[in-house]
């Protein structure tokens, strides 16, 4: 018990150590290619309206001051259902595009 601990805060440790640390304050662990989801509530579209939702993203985005080329990203993280939906069908191109994935996002 206490070898499978020790590994595993050895794992742990090693992952921290490999993660390097954005401009936008969000740290990517390199080792797996994992990304942190943004502090922020999920989409969620029997509450939210997406056009509400996405003005809430942005404000946010830009108070935590975050290079516009990675909001597609960081969004894609917080959609579910439908939303999640349209941007897995997008080609990768759009789907990476903020502004395109937003327009995509607001037309269902």
């Amino acid at each position: 018990m206490e070898k499978m601990e020790k590994q595993q805060t050895l794992q742990e440790t090693r992952v921290k150590s490999e993660s390097d640390r954005t401009d936008d304050g969000i740290e990517i662990v390199t080792s797996k290619g994992l990304a942190k989801v943004p502090r922020m509530p999920y989409f969620d579209e029997e509450w939210d309206f997406m056009d509400n939702y996405l003005g809430r993203f942005e404000r946010f985005a830009e108070s935590q001051k975050w290079n516009k080329t990675h909001w597609a990203m960081y969004l894609s993280a917080l959609l579910k259902g439908r939303a999640l939906d349209v941007f897995s069908m997008m080609p990768a191109e759009q789907a990476n595009d903020y502004d395109q994935l937003k327009d995509a996002l607001l037309k269902t």
